[in-house]
């Protein structure tokens, strides 16, 4: 589709109607019909890097820019967890995402991508958050 706008082009927001033919073995068709208006629609640009924003016991809160905009337009937050090495994806509307029940001392990685009607954009990059840490040695007395 994105090609299609370079061709004509075409950029986000602007105003088209279209007709379209089909082809088979034995030829093409008729021009369809012409749709009603419709505005250019593009597959939304890829997110920010997510940042982590706060924390408070088995949770983590994280936060990413993005330009998609339009009541269409959601968020994928997809979580690796490497104990049980799938992925647990989670969507939501908003730019901030909230995981609770986090295991202490696994490091989890966090991946964003913006999606509407068009389809999926890019992923963002990761985010590792891992909370604890090994403690200090003892001290021999």
């Amino acid at each position: 589709m994105n090609n299609l706008l370079q061709m004509f082009g075409l950029k986000e927001g602007d105003i088209v109607q279209t007709r379209a033919k089909a082809l088979n073995c034995c030829g093409w068709s008729e021009f369809s019909t012409e749709t009603g208006t419709v505005a250019v629609k593009t597959l939304p640009s890829k997110v920010s890097t997510p940042e982590r924003v706060g924390s408070g016991l088995g949770e983590v809160t994280i936060r990413w820019t993005s330009t998609c905009v339009g009541p269409d337009c959601r968020y994928v937050v997809i979580i690796t967890d490497p104990t049980t090495n799938q992925p647990q994806i989670q969507e939501v509307s908003t730019k901030e995402f909230i995981h609770s029940n986090r295991l202490p001392c696994v490091q989890y990685a966090y991946t964003v991508t913006a999606k509407n009607a068009c389809g999926t954009g890019a992923h963002s990059g990761p985010l590792f958050v891992s909370d604890g840490a090994k403690p200090a040695a003892p001290l021999c007395l």
